[in-house]
């Protein structure tokens, strides 16, 4: 819908009057959204049927052009800065600056035309963003890069226009403002070179996302950094007590530290919110399985295969508890199933090396071995076994 716009204002702006390489212009523009529509259509294409609403339009647009006159702290996630739809105090006294700031802009451009297109392009780039087209996700920052251009034409127009004794701090003022926004940029493009940097500076503009909470977290699990990744999961759950995956998180936080009785009691309550969570349900049964209760982390196991025949993980733990139990002939077969579904894992071949070993049979034992070695070459344990290996046989 834009391209309609911005087509008519360049045409007001180079054109005076009418003519035919204008309205040319401006026809193709008409007809590349009709085309659009009717893509659309034919293809079957069905919109989001919600209505915006105008009674946040001012709260939208005094947050979107404070991020563009002076971006303080940037979020990749903005879902939590949506001001609530419905009248209120704070979006009623938005809409009367608004109007104030409308009416003052009106006297201002009578004494500075040119500043008219500056102020239009960023009114038409902002407009179906401030509520009055619904959007799923609600903010989002990149929503301000077209209407920025129109900030950055006024900024210019003031410069030029400004009188000759105040240019020299109007151009300072410029300059510093401009200075400013190449230090944000350098920040935002350091902040994206290190996951947990951008997440928890994120975090410093939208503390109530629980999906950055979780993010951060997972990092921080990832990382072994298990206290901060548990303190991370505990904020998202806290902000969205029904946020299944920082549930899952945190018990998967609370099996890695030991803590098998809470791990079992986080993983109920996740798996009560998405019971088809296979990994939740593979992690349940490891729990279980470090709590004693054998028979019902197999069939934690065996609920994980059925649900997804093709992910090597359930094969190996069932296959490992399996072999704790005994029942080794078991327990390569579910190696072999493992290593079958996923030939580049390391880890069902180095158990089945392990396996072998103990039973005797060295020639099959080595080869695993060096198959781990070559898609793990920093594996010591498999490095160190294969070693033995060479010198007993």
């Amino acid at each position: 819908m834009l391209i309609v716009a911005f087509t008519l204002l360049l045409i007001i702006t180079k054109c005076k009057g009418k003519s035919r390489a204008a309205m040319t212009l401006y026809g193709l523009s008409v007809t590349t959204i009709l085309l659009y529509f009717g893509l659309r259509r034919a293809a079957g294409a069905t919109g989001v049927t919600t209505n915006g609403t105008m009674t946040s339009f001012g709260l939208f647009f005094w947050k979107y052009l404070g991020w563009m006159v002076l971006p303080i702290h940037m979020s990749m996630e903005r879902s939590t800065d949506t001001p609530p739809p419905g009248w209120s105090r704070n979006a009623l006294a938005a809409w009367l600056c608004l109007a104030l700031a409308c009416a003052v802009l009106m006297i201002v451009c009578r004494k500075i035309p040119r500043l008219r297109i500056g102020f239009a392009w960023m009114g038409l780039g902002l407009l179906p963003f401030c509520g009055i087209v619904f959007i799923y996700q609600g903010m989002a920052e990149r929503y301000t890069y077209v209407a920025s251009m129109g900030l950055a034409l006024i900024i210019v127009v003031i410069g030029v226009e400004s009188r000759v004794r105040w240019r020299p701090f109007v151009l300072g003022l410029i300059a510093v403002w401009g200075l400013w926004g190449i230090y944000r940029l350098e920040t935002r493009i350091a902040d994206w070179s290190d996951a947990a940097r951008l997440y928890r500076h994120s975090l410093e503009a939208t503390p109530r996302s629980a999906k950055l909470h979780y993010d951060l977290g997972a990092i921080l699990e990832e990382r072994k950094d298990f206290a901060r990744a548990s303190c991370e999961y505990k904020k998202a759950v806290g902000l969205e007590p029904s946020y299944e995956p920082a549930l899952a998180g945190l018990g998967n936080v609370d099996l890695n530290l030991g803590r098998a009785n809470e791990a079992s009691r986080i993983f109920q309550k996740a798996l009560q919110l998405k019971p088809d969570d296979v990994k939740t349900i593979t992690n349940y049964g490891t729990a279980l399985q470090a709590l004693g209760k054998i028979d019902a982390a197999k069939t934690q196991y065996k609920r994980a295969i059925t649900l997804a025949p093709h992910s090597d993980d359930a094969y190996c733990d069932l296959g490992v508890l399996l072999f704790r139990t005994g029942d080794t002939d078991n327990a390569v077969r579910q190696f072999l199933n493992a290593a079958e579904m996923n030939p580049d894992d390391p880890i069902p071949l180095f158990n089945l090396a392990a396996i072998y070993q103990k039973s005797g049979r060295p020639d099959l034992a080595m080869k695993l071995y060096t198959r781990v070695l070559q898609l793990n070459p920093g594996d010591a344990d498999a490095s160190s076994a294969l070693q033995s290996l060479i010198r007993h046989n």
